[in-house]
């Protein structure tokens, strides 16, 4: 009888304790548990941010002063430790609260012993270890997936790696052509400007011929002036220097490239693509694929 009085008395005082504990964790404005709470007076009272802010709006001419100790409001300051005590509090289990597990149509009468962090269900000490190595086992099977995928991905990736090296050379050759095609692009415009220069001064030269041919001198002196200046700024060009036009060779050589160019690209692409859809295909078959019930 004793002991039973006892334990009626322990029970009484934590329940007794767990209601002040609760009533430290309200609002004195509100009256509710605390919704973000700040610090808002130099004696470090605190009210849920919300309250404050209206508190505020209640005082136009700003004399709104701490409900509890009536000092001046300052600018609020978050209360993390106030606010992990909310936190903990609100996972804690309701009065009374039995097991949410259902077997069939019954559920579980069991009293709450934990409460699961990842999926925010109560559950019974037997069922909560049921419970969590499904879930584990779910993450494993989950892992395993991955990381098989993660090595055929490895496989593929070395399966394009002497292509990546074929590329890269194919490219540098690109280049030295690129160089070989300018510098034939250079000459090229060069002969284009000589010949233009050329045909310039052959019509020059026509028309001071026809006027002296018609004892036009004064119009033969000033066609023979224009000639003098085109000769004196004209870029001295050696014929041996500016190259042959492209022979059929250069040219087949070309096109050859640019075929060989079009073959490898394609070529990529059609294994990049291959390997994409061997590797989702793989990866989300490990989703697809049937696992543990979590719930």
């Amino acid at each position: 009888m004793a002991h039973y009085a006892k334990s009626k008395c322990g029970r009484s005082l934590s329940k007794d304790m767990s209601s002040r504990e609760d009533e430290d964790l309200k609002c004195p404005v509100c009256k509710n548990i605390f919704t973000d709470p700040c610090f808002v007076c130099p004696n470090h009272h605190t009210l849920c941010r919300e309250c404050h802010k209206r508190h505020l709006e209640t005082h136009l001419f700003g004399h709104a002063r701490c409900p509890v100790c009536r000092q001046m409001l300052c600018t609020p300051t978050e209360h993390a430790a106030m606010a992990r005590l909310v936190k903990e509090f609100h996972s804690k289990p309701p009065p009374d609260a039995t097991c949410q597990v259902r077997e069939g149509e019954t559920q579980c009468p069991n009293s709450v012993s934990k409460n699961c962090g990842h999926c925010d269900q109560y559950f019974c000490e037997f069922h909560y270890c049921k419970h969590r190595l499904e879930f584990q086992t779910e993450c494993e099977n989950l892992l395993e997936s991955v990381e098989k995928d993660a090595k055929e991905c490895d496989k593929v990736s070395a399966t394009l790696q002497p292509w990546k090296a074929q590329i890269a050379s194919f490219i540098e050759f690109i280049d030295v052509k690129k160089k070989s095609l300018e510098e034939l692009l250079r000459t090229t415009e060069q002969r284009l400007e000589q010949a233009a220069a050329g045909s310039s001064r052959r019509a020059e030269a026509d028309g001071l011929r026809t006027a002296l041919q018609s004892d036009q001198l004064k119009e033969a002196k000033a066609i023979g002036d224009r000639l003098k200046s085109a000769f004196s700024k004209a870029p001295k060009l050696d014929s041996q220097k500016l190259g042959l036009p492209p022979t059929e060779e250069q040219k087949n050589e070309i096109e050859a490239c640019k075929a060989k160019l079009s073959t490898i690209i394609e070529t990529t692409r059609e294994n990049c693509s291959v390997a994409r859809i061997f590797f989702f295909t793989g990866f989300l078959g490990g989703f697809i694929r049937p696992k543990a019930n979590s719930h």
